[in-house]
């Protein structure tokens, strides 16, 4: 059985869609993550700076914060945790895990899984992760 053009250019546009989100060189430092994170995703930093700031504006405390946690060479993985602390030292802090990899990041949270049931974005896709984690910090807020 012949394989068809058609066939052919739809595993290729796939190969090509997937070759867009891999790491083109590995990073050789945790510092060299951390620094490809900001380039691919340097507005959501800025975001959760600014819902830091509107939290504790409007409910006179809490924080929101972003912090880089381990990496894996091998894999150029950087992970790193969003944490929600609410005004009141009596409730628990939400702990977001997030993984940076290349132009993708994975958010280990419920609240950011797709319909499809990925819970891996791309940079294009920055937008949904930020109104995801809006959601998520009013969400654990008012608990």
């Amino acid at each position: 059985m012949a394989i068809e053009d058609d066939d052919i250019l739809a595993h290729f546009k796939e190969q090509l869609v997937q070759s867009k989100h891999a790491p083109a060189i590995a990073a050789k430092s945790r510092e060299d993550l951390i620094e490809r994170a900001q380039e691919n995703f340097g507005s959501l930093f800025t975001f959760i700076q600014s819902v830091d700031e509107a939290t504790k504006a409007e409910l006179g405390g809490g924080a929101v914060t972003l912090e880089f946690g381990d990496y894996n060479a091998s894999a150029s993985t950087l992970d790193a945790f969003i944490t929600i602390s609410p005004p009141d030292a009596s409730y628990e802090n939400l702990k977001i895990g997030v993984q940076f990899q290349g132009r993708r990041i994975q958010v280990h949270n419920s609240a950011f899984q797709k319909d499809s049931g990925s819970r891996v974005f791309g940079p294009e896709e920055l937008g949904d992760v930020k109104v995801r984690l809006a959601d998520a910090v009013v969400g654990w807020l008012k608990k």
